[in-house]
C-alpha cells in the first residue's frame, strides 16, 4: 500500500498539590558593602491541568526513492492554579519584610500545527536530500488574581512597620505564529566517510496585550494602570546554515560540525512607543565521538555549543513590579547567552545475567548569563 493513514485521540488531565519551603539567598555588593538577602517562603500551591490532543498521520510511499509524510494536530488544553505564600525577606539577616501573598491563574490555549517530511534517494548512491517543514499557530488568553499584603521594616532612627497592599487583575492574550523549514544534503566521500549539508529558516511572530488593572488601598476597587499594561507585536527569524563531516568505522565513528546563524529580532511596544532592533551572527560548534569495544561495552562524548536569545520582554526599559519583592526591568543592552555543553558515557551491558553499568558526566558553562 502506498498511502497510509491513522490517527489518535488524547485527554489528559493533572490535579496537583504541592506544599513547599523554600530558602533563597542572594549576595550583592552595593557600594555601602557586602548584602545578603534571603528569601524565605511557605508555599501552598494547586494546579488543574486538562489537555485535548488530536493528532493525524499521512504517509505517502511514491517509490522506492521518495517519501512523504503530513501530520496535522490541533490541541486544547486549559490551565487553573492557585498559591498562597507566607514569606519573610531578611537583609544581612534582619528582618526587611513579611507577608502573604495570593496568586489565582487561569488560561485557555488551543493550538494548531502541521508537520511536513519528504525524503528522496538517489538511485545507484548513497547520497541522500531531506525536506522538513513545521507550522503552528496558538493563541493563548489567561486571567490573573494576585495580592500582596505585606510589613515593610524600617530600622532607622527608630523601628517602624509600614503597611503595604497591592492586588492587581492581569489579563494575558497572546497569539504565536511559528515557521521552521529544514533542508539537509547527504554526500558520500567513500564508504566510511560523508558530508552533510544543512540549512534551517526559522521565523516566529508574536503578539501580545497585558492589561492590568491596579490598587495599592484595600478600600478601593483596582483600576487600569497604564504603567505595567503593555502592548507590544515581534519577529524573530534565523538563517542557520551547517555543515558536519561524519566517519563511521566497525570500531568507532565521529561527527565534526560547525554553523553559522544569523539572527533577526524585530518589534515595537506600542503602548509605550518603543521600537527595538536587535542583530546577531552566531558561530555554533558541535562534535560527537563513539568507540565500541564490543556490542555491549561502548563510550561516548558529546560537545555542542547553542545561543538563547533574550526575548522581546527582556530587551525593553520597562520595570514589572507584579511582585514587590522581586521588581523586574528589561535591558535593552541585553546579549544572547552562549552554553557550552559536554557529555561523556560509558555503558556496558549482560543481558543474560541482566546487568547494565552506566557512567556518565557533564559539564555546562555559560556566557552572558
Amino acid at each position: 500500500t502506498k498511502v497510509t493513514a491513522y490517527g489518535s485521540y488524547s485527554l489528559f488531565g493533572r490535579e496537583n498539590t504541592l506544599e513547599s519551603n523554600t530558602f533563597r539567598r542572594n549576595l550583592a555588593t552595593p557600594r555601602n558593602g557586602f548584602t545578603t538577602v534571603d528569601d524565605i517562603r511557605e508555599n501552598d500551591a494547586n494546579t488543574d491541568n486538562l489537555n485535548h490532543r488530536f493528532d493525524f498521520n499521512l504517509e505517502y510511499k511514491i517509490d522506492t526513492l521518495n517519501y512523504l509524510k503530513v501530520t496535522p494536530r490541533i490541541s486544547f488544553s486549559t490551565t487553573d492554579s492557585r498559591q498562597l505564600s507566607d514569606f519573610r525577606l531578611l537583609r544581612n539577616d534582619t528582618l526587611s519584610s513579611n507577608g502573604l501573598s495570593t496568586d489565582i491563574n487561569s488560561s485557555r490555549s488551543p493550538n494548531l500545527g502541521a508537520d511536513f517530511l519528504y525524503n528522496h534517494r538517489f538511485a545507484g548512491t548513497r547520497r541522500n536530500l531531506s525536506v522538513s517543514a513545521f507550522f503552528n499557530t496558538s493563541a493563548t488568553k489567561s486571567d490573573q488574581d494576585f495580592l500582596n499584603e505585606s510589613l515593610e521594616y524600617s530600622y532607622s532612627p527608630i523601628e517602624t512597620a509600614t503597611e503595604l497592599y497591592q492586588r492587581q487583575l492581569i489579563g494575558n492574550d497572546n497569539t504565536s505564529n511559528n515557521i521552521n523549514i529544514n533542508t539537509s544534503f547527504i554526500e558520500p566521500l567513500s564508504k566510511t566517510k560523508s558530508l552533510e549539508f544543512n540549512y534551517e529558516y526559522g521565523y516566529n511572530k508574536i503578539s501580545n496585550t497585558r492589561t492590568v488593572l491596579s490598587s495599592t488601598n484595600a478600600s478601593v476597587e483596582p483600576l487600569f494602570d497604564s504603567r505595567l499594561s503593555n502592548e507590544y507585536d515581534y519577529s524573530f527569524s534565523t538563517n542557520r546554515l551547517g555543515l558536519n563531516y561524519r566517519v563511521r568505522e566497525e570500531k568507532y565513528n565521529y561527527t565534526l560540525g560547525i554553523n553559522a546563524q544569523p539572527t533577526v529580532l524585530k518589534g515595537q511596544n506600542v503602548s509605550k512607543g518603543i521600537d527595538t532592533e536587535q542583530k546577531n551572527f552566531n558561530i555554533i560548534p558541535s562534535a560527537r565521538f563513539v568507540y565500541k569495544f564490543t556490542k555491549q561495552e561502548q563510550f561516548d562524548v558529546n560537545y555542542w555549543g547553542r545561543n538563547n536569545q533574550p526575548n522581546f520582554f527582556q530587551l525593553q526599559p520597562i520595570s514589572d513590579n507584579s511582585n514587590l519583592q522581586n521588581v523586574v526591568t528589561g535591558n535593552p543592552d541585553l546579549k544572547p547567552e552562549f552554553i557550552h555543553s559536554v557529555n561523556a558515557q560509558y555503558k556496558k551491558s549482560d543481558w543474560e545475567k541482566g546487568q547494565l553499568l552506566t557512567l556518565e558526566a557533564s559539564y555546562n558553562q555559560t556566557e552572558n548569563k
